[in-house]
């Protein structure tokens, strides 16, 4: 814009649906994100128990991302003992991100179902998968000792012989909500020469962003329902260089 300020911002809301994302979320791999190792099998009886959300399915995205090139301050005060080498050049610019989570897989490695004997599978998955015995809440692991992500109540183990009513990708791991900024300036030595000085703030409000990686969706697992892990926390980066 005129005054130096340019704003970009998008919004996207998608929904994926598949049988199988690849690999690792289908009969040869893992739960997806935030498994842990743990795998689960397509139904060898019914497709219709494995359509569910794609393993990258984020419903809803929002980017905003910002460039303002300050006024000099020589602009407002008559402080024409000031240099415009120490008033003029300063940037800021910024990038935030809200995000929801991508879809989380529970299953279960107990092998009740007796359709798999082998416990010690590496490339095909077993079919086992949990009954669901109730609505599924979400709670910010912060709030408890045991730092649990979503109600472990409202999953049972399969009864023996039989195969789980829980549907594939149905859990939601944790979203974004981070804020990336940085201001700088650049100095003019000379037509040809000049010097820029940088400080970048990477999740400048240090706002917790919990890795799903890090959330065993196993019912089998003592750590069932429960966070361990999150992404970086806030980073400062200084940097300076030298143009010429």
């Amino acid at each position: 814009m005129s005054h130096g300020l340019q704003v970009l911002a998008s919004y996207t809301y998608s929904h994926s649906i598949d049988n199988t994302s690849g690999f690792e979320n289908g009969a040869f791999g893992g739960g997806g994100f935030g498994a842990l190792g743990s795998v689960r099998g397509n139904d060898p009886y019914s497709a219709a128990a494995d359509y569910g959300n794609s393993i990258y399915d984020a419903k809803h995205r929002f980017v905003l991302s910002y460039f303002y090139a300050l006024p000099s301050v020589r602009h407002f005060h008559s402080m024409s003992w000031m240099p415009s080498r120490v008033t003029d050049g300063w940037t800021i610019s910024g990038i935030t991100t809200f995000q929801t989570g991508f879809p989380l897989d529970v299953v279960e490695t107990s092998l009740n179902s007796d359709l798999c004997t082998q416990p010690n599978f590496q490339d095909f998955a077993c079919p086992d998968r949990p009954n669901v015995v109730g609505p599924v809440t979400y709670s910010d692991p912060r709030a408890t000792s045991t730092h649990v992500w979503f109600s472990k109540s409202s999953f049972s183990k399969e009864v023996p012989g039989t195969l789980g009513n829980a549907g594939r990708n149905i859990l939601r791991g944790p979203g974004l909500n981070n804020f990336d900024f940085e201001l700088y300036k650049d100095t003019q030595i000379s037509e040809t020469t000049k010097f820029e000085m940088r400080i970048e703030f990477y999740n400048i409000f240090n706002h917790t962003q919990f890795d799903p990686a890090g959330i065993s969706t196993n019912v089998s697992s003592s750590r069932f329902g429960r966070e361990r892990a999150a992404h970086d926390p806030r980073l400062i980066q200084l940097a300076a260089k030298f143009y010429f």
